[in-house]
Order: structure tokens, then C-alpha cells, then sequence
């Protein structure tokens, strides 16, 4: 009882997103189900929690609409074209049992592979600043759960940041571009690495995430992405052992993680980050960007870990996750400010 009673938290909060983007009708019908325990719904969330423990409930259900768009898009149609809840819901347990085995296998294999073109531009500024004061001029990075892989790319390439950055308003107006000064860039993330189809089926039907990937086409095409030199491994950020082998073996010192540990359960997000934070090359620092909230509410928030140390410093909130809007100050942006001031314009 307690595992539904997560998804049933989990689904309820998705549904109660203050923005639309095409997914949120489906989650409250997942909420209306669970709630009454309907059996294939009640089956399928319960049965792939037992296969994938380490799944939060959050990014299973966001999962389980993925596979449901992917297998059975004539089927979702229905779902949103029923007039009322009670024949949207007979439609929804009607399509998780003719194709259960199709959906199945993307909820086994699968993660949620959305990429967006703005999340760079945080990462861009805070290591901007920080190696703007440090003597460091090998920053042997690596982006975990990197999806495509665009983030990476994107960073130093300063066509990217003048496109985007004068619509995400800082505290003291707009930011400098700083370069980092890398010398490895990594992406990573658990195979199968997603390819553009997937990654489009993790979009919901809006208008805003219709903008939002032409944004994502335009950057994958942009000269200074396609010539940034990238490299790329599949490996599972739960293989511990693999994960701190790679490591080492490209000593990195420079991590970055932005809307992944929301996709597992609270103990593996705590386990993740000290092994990050006690492998991690001098000077060891790691970037999270985490939904607010489980991604229930808008925003985001960005903290920074440093020198072995696992307390975070918690630097800021950004209003809009798909980095919009304005940053604002948390807990310990003054203090890092202090130290590696921002450059603004």
C-alpha cells in the first residue's frame, strides 16, 4: 500500500502543475485511476516499480506517458478526445492492456530523454565565474544523464549563449560571457543513448514545447555545437563501480548534473552525489540543477558541491525549469558571489 500511495502522491502533484505542456490531463487521469485503483493502471505502475526500484514514482509515471504516446498514439488521441473521465479512463486501462508488452519494454529500458536547449546557460555562468578566479586551467568536464548530449556541446560556444541568455534575468542584469577553459568534455549517460525520435516523444503536444524543440533542432545544427569536441560513453550512474572507473581514467574534475536525480528514489540521489563528490578530481566540483519539487511545481533549483565536500551550497532558484524567467538568490549565492563574482555587462 505505501508504493501506491506514492504514485498516487506522485501523480497528483504532476497534475497539479500550474504550467500545461501537454502532459498534465494525462497525469490527472493517472491521479483519478490510482485513486480508485484501477486494475491495469494499479498493474502496470506496481509491476514496473518492482522492476526498476531505483525509478522515483515521479519519473515512472512521466515514463509511463512517454511509452503510452510511443506505442499507442491513436490510443492517447482517444484519451484526450473522451468528453468526461469515466470513458477516458476506460480507453486508458483498454490501451495499457492490448499493448502492455510494447509499453513494458519502454518502461524497462528507457529514461525520460528530454533535452533542452536552455539548461547550458547556468552551468556557462557559474564555471565562468569560478575558473575566472581560479588557477585552474584544465577543466576536465563531465555531463551525467546528458540525453543527446547538446549540453556539453553547447557550453563556451558563444553564438548559443547570446541566443539565449537575455531571457533568463539574473539579480545584477545580464551576465558576461566567460569561457571555461576545458580541455576534456564528456557526456554520459545509461544506454541506450536516446537518438531524436525519443527524445521528441518525451515532448508533450503544446505550443511551448513545440517552440522549445525547434529551439533544440536549431541548436543541434548550430556550427559551434556540431564542431564542439565531445565524447561520449554509456554507463549507468548507478554502476558505482563503472562510474568512478571512469573517473579516473579521465580524471575529471568537473560534473554536472541537471534533471537527473529527480528520476530516482531519494537514497540512490544521496548515493549518487557522494560518490561524485569523494571521486571527483581537485578541484571536485559538481553542478545540480533539480526540478522544484518533483517537477509539481515551476522552477528549478541549482546548487554546487566543492572539494570532497557533500553539503551543498544552495545557489539559486530559476523560475522557469526550461530557463526562462529570472534566477533568484538562495541561501548561498551571496557567499559565492563573494568568492567568484559573477562578470555582468
Amino acid at each position: 500500500m505505501q508504493i501506491l500511495e506514492e504514485f498516487q502522491i506522485a501523480a497528483r502533484g504532476l497534475g497539479q502543475h500550474p504550467q500545461d505542456h501537454g502532459w498534465r490531463d494525462l497525469y490527472r487521469l493517472f491521479s483519478h485511476g490510482l485513486d480508485r485503483s484501477v486494475p491495469n493502471l494499479t498493474a502496470t505502475v506496481t509491476s514496473h516499480h518492482s522492476a526498476r526500484p531505483t525509478l522515483s514514482a515521479t519519473h515512472l509515471l512521466t515514463l509511463l506517458g512517454i511509452a503510452i504516446k510511443t506505442a499507442a498514439p491513436g490510443a492517447l488521441e482517444s484519451i484526450y478526445a473522451a468528453n468526461n473521465i469515466r470513458p477516458r479512463l476506460d480507453v486508458l486501462e483498454e490501451t495499457l492492456n492490448q499493448y502492455h508488452s510494447e509499453i513494458s519494454a519502454i518502461i524497462r529500458s528507457r529514461q525520460n530523454s528530454f533535452t533542452s536547449a536552455r539548461r547550458f546557460l547556468v552551468p556557462q555562468v557559474l564555471l565562468g565565474a569560478y575558473f575566472s578566479r581560479e588557477d585552474m586551467r584544465e577543466v576536465r568536464f563531465a555531463d551525467f544523464g546528458t540525453g543527446l548530449g547538446i549540453l556539453p556541446r553547447q557550453l563556451n560556444a558563444y553564438s548559443q549563449y547570446a541566443a539565449f541568455a537575455a531571457d533568463l534575468a539574473w539579480p545584477n542584469g545580464a551576465p558576461a560571457f566567460q569561457p571555461i577553459p576545458f580541455s576534456v568534455r564528456m557526456g554520459v549517460d545509461r544506454g541506450p543513448l536516446p537518438d531524436l525520435n525519443w527524445v521528441h516523444a518525451c515532448y508533450g503536444d503544446s505550443d511551448y514545447y513545440t517552440d522549445l524543440y525547434g529551439e533544440l533542432l536549431h541548436t543541434m545544427s548550430a556550427p559551434e555545437v556540431t564542431a564542439a569536441v565531445v565524447n561520449y560513453q554509456e554507463i549507468d550512474l548507478l554502476d558505482f563501480a563503472s562510474v568512478a572507473e571512469f573517473i579516473h581514467e579521465y580524471r575529471i574534475n568537473v560534473a554536472n548534473l541537471t534533471y537527473v536525480l529527480y528520476e530516482l528514489d531519494k537514497p540512490k540521489r544521496s548515493a549518487v552525489v557522494q560518490l561524485l563528490v569523494r571521486e571527483l578530481y581537485p578541484p571536485g566540483v559538481l553542478l545540480v540543477s533539480e526540478p522544484h519539487k518533483e517537477l509539481h511545481t515551476q522552477g528549478a533549483v541549482v546548487e554546487l558541491f566543492h572539494a570532497g565536500d557533500s553539503t551543498p551550497q544552495t545557489l539559486c532558484f530559476i523560475t522557469d525549469g526550461h530557463y526562462k524567467g529570472h534566477v533568484l538568490p538562495l541561501d548561498d549565492y551571496d557567499a559565492f558571489m563573494a568568492k567568484y563574482p559573477i562578470e555582468f555587462i
